[in-house]
């Protein structure tokens, strides 16, 4: 049995949720183009020129493009810094 999880992408949206990909109008973001967004991903390119398969693997996370694609989440983003900073300075 396949998981939902098996499509989230770097920014943490999940492929296998969206209509698009449900429609069959998109392969999903790693396949270089979102059905939903209809442009390029400037997180999805980030994530890849840094090697990583989530954005929250980074170091910088949470980072400019995060909290511009989550703008309205940015309080949330907040906290996981503070949070990412009490813990990282407790090593």
């Amino acid at each position: 049995m396949r998981s939902d999880f098996e499509h989230l992408n770097p920014c943490g949206n999940v492929c296998s949720w969206c209509v698009y990909f449900k429609w069959g109008r998109c392969g999903g973001c790693r396949g270089g183009y979102c059905g939903a967004r209809k442009t390029e991903c400037p997180i999805r390119d980030c994530a890849e020129k840094r090697g990583k398969k989530h954005c929250t693997d980074c170091k910088d996370f949470p980072c400019m493009l995060t909290y511009a694609y989550y703008s309205h989440m940015s309080k949330w983003l907040d906290t996981i810094k503070e949070e990412k900073k009490r813990v990282m300075g407790a090593r």
